[in-house]
């Protein structure tokens, strides 16, 4: 008879090495998302960008962090979600900004690309208190909606053309006498271009005059 041997009991792994596991898990999150984390102070100075930061504005992390946020909005942007951030900031019952907000934020090379935020409270702890704040970026989607709208505003403009160029050809076709329709031709042709007056001169051949 073969007695059995103990089995080993392997000893759990400490709640330190767990969070430890969990903060590197997060952090990969952060520092591979295609959006941007931001940290701000309360006073509204940087104190994390995670990269993505540098594929959406062109700033590396490090030329940020320690400069004011608002800085660097559009200033007719930056009023209002400083007044958004500072609500958060002064209230201890109210922990984000609520809904999204929408930005512009200057790139590196000095244009606008158009930012959407929302922003929440660190939680207490050893940490200085902050401001967590992720955006995404939509300028690319504005674009393409930009482009859309000139596509359809193009194909609209098309339409109208055809639909006049034909209507002046029904009337034109519809009587020899140019000078009995040519009102309604203007009245037409006024629907394409903005004019005050329009100014024709009618030819005889063979009287060898002409009449403006």
């Amino acid at each position: 008879m073969v007695a059995n041997k103990p089995r080993k009991i392997s000893k759990p792994q400490s709640n330190s090495n767990t969070e430890a596991t969990g903060d590197s898990q997060f952090r990969s999150l952060i520092e591979t998302a295609l959006d941007i984390v931001a940290v701000l102070n309360n006073d509204g100075s940087i104190s994390y960008l995670s990269p993505a930061i540098e594929r959406v504005t062109g700033f590396a992390p490090e030329e940020l962090i320690g400069k004011n946020a608002f800085d660097f909005m559009h200033e007719d942007d930056a009023r209002e979600q400083f007044k958004a951030f500072s609500a958060v900031v002064s209230a201890p019952g109210i922990a984000t900004t609520g809904e999204p907000h929408s930005f512009r934020f200057r790139h590196k090379d000095g244009h606008w690309v158009l930012l959407e935020s929302i922003s929440t409270k660190l939680p207490n702890g050893p940490e200085a208190p902050g401001i967590v704040v992720n955006a995404r970026d939509l300028t690319g989607h504005m674009r393409a909606h930009e482009t859309m709208r000139e596509m359809a505003d193009r194909e609209r403009r098309l339409a109208e053309e055809h639909a006049v160029i034909a209507e002046v050809g029904r009337l034109i076709g519809s009587t020899l006498n140019i000078q009995e329709v040519f009102e309604l031709v203007a009245a037409e042709v006024r629907r394409l271009i903005s004019f005050d007056m329009i100014a024709a001169s009618f030819i005889d051949h063979p009287r060898q005059t002409t009449t403006i």
